[in-house]
């Protein structure tokens, strides 16, 4: 069954009806008959796209020639005498106007197989088409599907176009939603990438956490961060040939900073592998918190509790050494 709704049926309907008449004033004089018609064929109508000869612009399918011509199989389905076919005797269109006694309908079949409809000629007396007439009206049906393919092709490219567009917009809007996670990220963020980690990215809060600004272009072994740089570069190495996640908990890093000199901070590094799809170099993604603040207050802490506990055993011993009893509660 063809439907109206379908690519080829929607290339059809698009194109202007001027394209066709000179196709059906050329079906009309070939077949010497008074109708030609280029009929779309839809799940309860047929309508005319073009027509010479009739002014009805559309029929119930139920009643239509062309719904039982895209049905068969022969290029030219073809009624000699209505009246003289069980089909067709008491049909409307052969008892009333336009008192259809002959016709004959070339299908218009896509490229896919689908009968959109057919390029049909119709006379009010019995009669039937030469060979030649017959070749002549499916050479012609030939064009006028030449023509609907063409403007498929063309909606075809315009339909891809305008996705491609969307897809772009969507590209765009996620990528500068990513960018702006990225550049407002409470954590300090830097992509680097094969080969020697190059940085090609960072963050405000990364350069914050390690004192410098300008990390684009240069290679990690560029920066030096104290006795833990081995261990850094061995775990980047990993991650990057494995594309297993790690994270170090508790890190310390020695930074340079200017006017002040080395200084350590501390700090929780996560590392992953990016992937792109159409390349077999990998980044890696590097994710820093600085915990130098709950380290250093974790380390108060333990030096106030040794420094609580030496005092107390001071008191003990001075208790101990001296001659009378003293009860300490």
């Amino acid at each position: 069954m063809v439907h109206a709704a379908s690519f080829a049926a929607l290339a059809f309907v698009d194109l202007p009806e001027a394209v066709f008449d000179n196709i059906t004033f050329l079906a009309s004089q070939i077949c010497d008959t008074p109708i030609a018609l280029i009929s779309l064929v839809d799940e309860t109508r047929q309508w005319f796209k073009s027509k010479v000869g009739l002014d009805a612009s559309e029929t119930p399918r139920e009643i239509s020639f062309c719904g039982h011509a895209i049905l068969h199989d022969a290029r030219i389905f073809e009624v000699h005498d209505a009246f003289a076919d069980e089909r067709f005797a008491d049909n409307p269109l052969t008892l009333g106007q336009p008192h259809v006694r002959f016709y004959a309908g070339a299908t218009l079949q896509a490229s896919n197989g689908e009968k959109l409809g057919t390029l049909c000629v119709i006379d009010s007396k019995p009669r039937a088409l030469s060979e030649n007439q017959q070749k002549s009206l499916s050479a012609l049906a030939d064009q006028v599907m030449a023509l609907i393919e063409a403007r498929k092709a063309a909606l075809d490219i315009t339909n891809q176009r305008n996705n491609e567009r969307t897809l772009a917009l969507e590209v765009d809007h996620e990528r500068k939603r990513l960018q702006t996670i990225f550049d407002s990220s409470p954590s300090g963020l830097a992509i680097v990438r094969e080969p020697d980690f190059i940085f090609e990215k960072f963050n405000a809060m990364f350069a914050t956490f390690l004192n410098a600004n300008d990390f684009i272009g240069k290679k990690w072994s560029d920066y030096k961060f104290g006795k833990n740089d081995g261990q850094l570069v061995s775990l980047m190495n990993v991650v990057y040939e494995t594309g297993q996640r790690h994270t170090e908990e508790e890190l310390e890093i020695t930074l340079f900073v200017p006017g002040v000199g080395t200084k350590k901070r501390y700090f929780q590094i996560s590392f992953d592998r990016i992937e792109y799809s159409n390349e077999s170099n990998y980044s890696l993604l590097i994710q820093t918190i600085d915990i130098t603040e709950n380290v250093e207050a974790r380390n108060l802490i333990k030096e106030s509790q040794r420094l609580a506990t030496e005092a107390r055993n001071r008191l003990y011993k001075t208790l101990e050494s001296v001659p009378i009893g003293v009860a300490l509660t």
